[in-house]
């Protein structure tokens, strides 16, 4: 099972073309995304990305695990939207002046 932080830093770092820049955007340290992509990196046994391109390029790992990653991504989001705020769950209230009433 993949980490969704891990996949995070991915996506990140693809989307946003560097490592210091996906660690701005997450604050985190470079480091720390860095860590992160070797951690998935040795979870997935591929690596990910060309560390040597410029612009940052995905290996072909990389680019057949990216759109999976974002679609993961994107069903945890909708999937805590939807457990936080279930249709029906919250009732509506109106407010009506004593008069009214």
């Amino acid at each position: 099972m993949f980490d969704p932080r891990l996949l995070r830093a991915f996506v990140t770092i693809f989307e946003s073309g560097s490592f210091t820049a996906a660690a701005d955007k997450l604050h985190l340290t470079q480091s720390t995304i860095s860590q992160q992509l070797a951690r998935l990196e040795e979870s997935v046994g591929h690596s990910l990305i060309d560390r040597t391109a410029r612009p940052l390029q995905l290996t072909a790992s990389g680019e057949y695990l990216i759109g999976y990653a974002q679609r993961i991504l994107t069903l945890q989001q909708e999937a805590e939207a939807v457990l936080k705020d279930p249709a029906g769950s919250n009732p509506i209230r109106i407010g009506l002046p004593e008069d009214m009433m």
